[in-house]
């Protein structure tokens, strides 16, 4: 007899199992936790005759509805609560009251006491906390780590993270299951035959791209320490540029420092692009670059690595842990200015280097993070151990 199958023979004897999940955003958000969100949903949702899915998202618009890439037909509830806190935690009041769920998911820390302290004797079995990077690295206040050291099954999205979360919060490893991220499913490589800036044709020969948010508190992505390197990278490499997707409050303090450095003609800010100009940027950027220096996972890594892009990156956090160290990119000291420069002017002038890291970065893509092999864990996690 399975796992599986044991852990169900000691379930209620009904189908299929149910399960409450609990999100800050999931089809609102554009960030690395939403995505990760929308993937788990989508599996859940695809296990035939086993689960029956309730999502309470708080921050999703009201009247939302789910796009239907992560959302199969089934017995399942989406509840969108456009930010009201109070609503969301009164409707996830009564839900446990008034049902008995198998399974409750924390898709966040910060909301995984609210089912812990809601119903103390319910929610403890069986309640499962997923954590991403800067949310549970650090010593957290004293209710979120109740609940997370209570919490039946810790899925962190990374071994880094992982051993990060249960040494600042005292989580016993024997809880935590490493579940990396994956390439979507719905992720292709179309022709790029549109993209930002009114077509591809804008990025030069020699461009170094980077894809994240640019708010305060992704400063740790490294984009500052790309801009201290450019001047020395310039020297080796003449007419690289640099390219930054994505919008923030550090949008314009960025574009300052680099005015400010003499550099402003060589960085390029595109904003927020839609999924086929991004598709666009990884085909024809030279280099991706974001040498952060703590990055839970990095999917925008995997991203790259699947158009084969090479990849420049912290060797301090988990990137070393997706890229392969070595395999599929250059590792730096995010604090050193040299390193970083030497790296992209490697990346940008090593053709035989480039193509070896390509290759190596669409294996690993393809080989170790499919969304089968994704689907598989968190199956195996969640109905096979679970007891």
């Amino acid at each position: 007899m399975t796992a599986r199958v044991q852990l169900l023979a000691t379930l209620p004897a009904r189908s299929p199992v149910k399960v409450l999940y609990l999100l800050p955003d999931l089809f609102r958000a554009s960030g690395g936790i939403a995505r990760y969100a929308r993937l788990i949903t989508r599996a859940l949702t695809e296990l035939p005759n086993t689960c029956e899915l309730d999502v309470l998202v708080l921050h999703d618009e009201h009247g939302r509805i789910p796009e239907p890439d992560y959302w199969r037909p089934g017995p399942h509830r989406y509840s969108p609560y456009g930010g009201d806190r109070l609503a969301f935690t009164r409707d996830l009041g009564l839900r446990l009251v008034g049902t008995r769920y198998d399974l409750v998911l924390s898709g966040h820390v910060n909301l995984s006491p609210l089912p812990y302290f809601l119903d103390p004797a319910g929610s403890r079995k069986h309640l499962v906390t997923f954590v991403y990077g800067i949310d549970a690295m650090v010593r957290l206040p004293w209710y979120r780590r109740v609940s997370l050291r209570q919490s039946s099954r810790v899925i962190s999205i990374s071994q880094f993270t992982a051993d990060r979360t249960a040494r600042a919060n005292l989580v016993p490893k024997a809880k935590i299951r490493v579940l990396h991220n994956c390439l979507d499913p719905v992720f292709t490589e179309p022709q790029a035959t549109s993209g930002p800036c009114g077509g591809t044709t804008c990025f030069g020969p020699n461009a170094i791209l980077t894809v994240s948010r640019l708010e305060r508190g992704d400063a740790y992505k490294g984009h500052r320490a790309i801009l201290r390197a450019m001047p020395m990278v310039l020297r080796a490499v003449p007419d690289a540029r640099y390219y930054i997707v994505g919008q923030g409050e550090l949008a314009q303090e960025l574009e300052a420092e680099a005015r400010a450095a003499g550099i402003g003609n060589h960085v390029v800010f595109l904003g927020r692009v839609s999924d086929r100009e991004l598709a666009a940027c990884y085909q024809k950027a030279r280099v991706f670059a974001m040498p952060s220096k703590a990055e839970g996972f990095g999917f925008v890594f995997l991203e790259a690595m699947a158009y084969g892009c090479p990849v420049l990156a912290g060797k301090g956090d988990a990137a070393p842990e997706v890229l392969g160290w070595g395999e599929a990119g250059v590792l730096v000291d995010p604090d050193d200015t040299e390193e970083i420069a030497n790296g992209l002017a490697r990346l940008l002038t090593d053709a035989s280097l480039r193509e070896r890291l390509a290759s190596g970065g669409r294996t690993r893509a393809k080989e170790l993070f499919g969304y089968t092999l994704f689907k598989s864990r968190l199956e195996s996690y969640l109905f096979g151990e679970i007891r």
